[in-house]
């Protein structure tokens, strides 16, 4: 879905170990997982199944989408 996003920062370096500089920071920008949680003894046995529906037919969207 790319609405959530992970970033992981971490202060900038350079070959030599006596250098007193300051390079800034660098980082990694990458996509975060979305985790939904449904469980039968909570919602129903119902609410799991339809939650098994949604996401065997999300897969099968994100699967038809790579493939374009």
């Amino acid at each position: 879905w790319g609405s959530v996003r992970r970033i992981d920062m971490e202060p900038a370096t350079c070959g030599d170990p006596d250098c007193q500089a300051d390079h800034g920071m660098t980082g990694v920008s990458v996509p975060d997982d979305v985790v939904i949680r449904v469980a039968a003894g909570v919602e129903g046995a119902a609410a799991l199944a339809r939650a098994e529906t949604f996401a065997g037919r999300l897969s099968q969207m994100a699967a038809r989408a790579a493939a374009l």
